[in-house]
């Protein structure tokens, strides 16, 4: 059996901060949404600014850029080993999910 004793990843949605935005504004018709873009790297470079002033709270913005920053360390990023495809899951749709998940949501502006 090709999973025995192996560790297997299966994954609804695979996707980005952009793509999950859209869905969410496809979802919100009417809705204006405020976008902020972020330079991860001054980000970080703040950060550790912060930290060697002894704000240990401001690691917390180092560990999302090891985390999640592209070309960094990407330890979020698990869609090499994702199998789906190998065990046949179908695709879901992330606009409807994410639209059946703010169906009912009163969304303040």
């Amino acid at each position: 059996m090709a999973t025995a004793n192996k560790y297997v990843f299966i994954s609804s949605h695979t996707i980005t901060q952009n793509r999950l935005f859209d869905a969410v504004r496809k979802a919100t018709p009417g809705v204006e949404w405020t976008v902020e873009h972020v330079n991860s790297k001054a980000a970080a470079a703040r950060a550790k600014d912060e930290v060697a002033k002894g704000n240990t709270f401001a690691g917390y913005e180092l560990i999302k850029y090891i985390t999640f920053a592209e070309g960094v360390g990407e330890l979020g990023d698990f869609r090499k080993v994702v199998s789906n495809d190998f065990l046949g899951l179908e695709k879901e749709d992330l606009d409807s999910d994410v639209m059946k998940a703010v169906e009912g949501i009163k969304i303040s502006q």
